[in-house]
Protein backbone atom coordinates (compact mmCIF):
# COMPACT_ATOMS: atom_id res chain seq x y z
CA UNK A 1 0.00 0.00 0.00
CA UNK A 2 1.38 3.35 -0.97
CA UNK A 3 2.44 5.42 2.12
CA UNK A 4 4.18 8.26 0.22
CA UNK A 5 4.41 10.32 -2.64
CA UNK A 6 6.16 8.90 -5.64
CA UNK A 7 7.96 11.49 -8.33
CA UNK A 8 8.47 10.01 -11.79
CA UNK A 9 11.47 10.80 -13.99
CA UNK A 10 10.38 9.98 -17.39
CA UNK A 11 14.25 10.22 -18.46
CA UNK A 12 15.15 7.64 -16.37
CA UNK A 13 11.80 6.06 -16.13
CA UNK A 14 12.07 5.27 -12.41
CA UNK A 15 10.08 6.36 -9.28
CA UNK A 16 11.33 8.00 -6.67
CA UNK A 17 9.65 7.96 -2.93
CA UNK A 18 9.08 11.62 -1.27
CA UNK A 19 7.05 12.89 1.65
CA UNK A 20 5.22 10.38 4.15
CA UNK A 21 1.40 10.87 4.05
CA UNK A 22 -0.12 12.23 7.36
CA UNK A 23 -3.72 10.02 6.37
CA UNK A 24 -5.19 7.55 4.13
CA UNK A 25 -4.85 7.90 1.04
CA UNK A 26 -7.05 4.92 -0.27
CA UNK A 27 -10.21 6.21 -2.53
CA UNK A 28 -9.30 9.90 -2.31
CA UNK A 29 -9.25 12.61 -4.56
CA UNK A 30 -6.14 15.02 -5.47
CA UNK A 31 -5.70 17.88 -7.21
CA UNK A 32 -2.76 20.58 -8.58
CA UNK A 33 -3.49 24.07 -7.18
CA UNK A 34 -0.36 25.99 -7.81
CA UNK A 35 2.49 24.78 -6.17
CA UNK A 36 1.04 22.43 -4.03
CA UNK A 37 -0.72 19.20 -4.75
CA UNK A 38 -3.86 18.82 -2.20
CA UNK A 39 -5.43 15.20 -1.51
CA UNK A 40 -9.08 15.19 -0.07
CA UNK A 41 -10.72 12.31 1.60
CA UNK A 42 -9.82 8.79 1.76
CA UNK A 43 -10.37 5.39 3.60
CA UNK A 44 -9.52 4.68 7.03
CA UNK A 45 -8.43 0.87 5.80
CA UNK A 46 -5.00 1.86 4.84
CA UNK A 47 -4.26 2.74 8.23
CA UNK A 48 -6.29 0.03 9.67
CA UNK A 49 -7.52 1.61 12.90
CA UNK A 50 -9.53 4.27 14.31
CA UNK A 51 -10.16 7.05 11.42
CA UNK A 52 -10.01 10.29 13.60
CA UNK A 53 -10.70 11.97 10.08
CA UNK A 54 -14.59 10.76 10.22
CA UNK A 55 -17.64 11.10 11.02
CA UNK A 56 -17.89 8.93 13.60
CA UNK A 57 -14.97 7.50 15.30
CA UNK A 58 -15.59 3.52 15.85
CA UNK A 59 -13.61 1.00 13.75
CA UNK A 60 -15.66 0.85 10.47
CA UNK A 61 -12.48 -0.62 8.00
CA UNK A 62 -14.19 1.37 5.11
CA UNK A 63 -15.07 4.93 7.04
CA UNK A 64 -14.56 7.90 4.71
CA UNK A 65 -12.38 10.66 5.94
CA UNK A 66 -12.65 14.49 6.34
CA UNK A 67 -8.64 14.41 6.25
CA UNK A 68 -7.15 17.82 3.96
CA UNK A 69 -3.29 16.92 3.27
CA UNK A 70 -1.10 19.40 1.43
CA UNK A 71 2.01 18.46 -0.50
CA UNK A 72 4.61 21.51 -1.28
CA UNK A 73 6.30 19.76 -3.79
CA UNK A 74 9.00 22.64 -3.91
CA UNK A 75 10.04 21.21 -0.05
CA UNK A 76 8.84 17.94 -0.20
CA UNK A 77 6.59 18.38 2.63
CA UNK A 78 3.03 17.25 3.15
CA UNK A 79 0.99 18.41 6.52
CA UNK A 80 -2.27 17.79 7.34
CA UNK A 81 -4.79 20.72 7.45
CA UNK A 82 -6.38 21.87 10.74
CA UNK A 83 -9.55 22.48 9.15
CA UNK A 84 -11.45 19.17 8.15
CA UNK A 85 -14.01 18.44 5.25
CA UNK A 86 -17.54 19.26 6.32
CA UNK A 87 -18.32 16.17 5.67
CA UNK A 88 -16.16 12.96 5.41
CA UNK A 89 -15.39 11.89 1.25
CA UNK A 90 -14.46 8.59 -0.92
CA UNK A 91 -14.64 7.98 -3.92
CA UNK A 92 -14.77 11.37 -5.03
CA UNK A 93 -13.65 13.95 -7.86
CA UNK A 94 -11.52 16.92 -7.00
CA UNK A 95 -11.25 19.95 -9.08
CA UNK A 96 -8.76 23.37 -9.06
CA UNK A 97 -11.03 26.05 -10.82
CA UNK A 98 -8.54 29.69 -10.60
CA UNK A 99 -10.42 32.80 -9.58
CA UNK A 100 -9.08 35.05 -12.01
Amino acid sequence: QLDCVLRYDPQQDCYEKMAARKAPWDCCSATVCGSEIIITGGCSNVTGGINYFADNHDDDDDEPSRAVQYYIVSSDTIYLAVDKLPVALHGHNTVTISKH
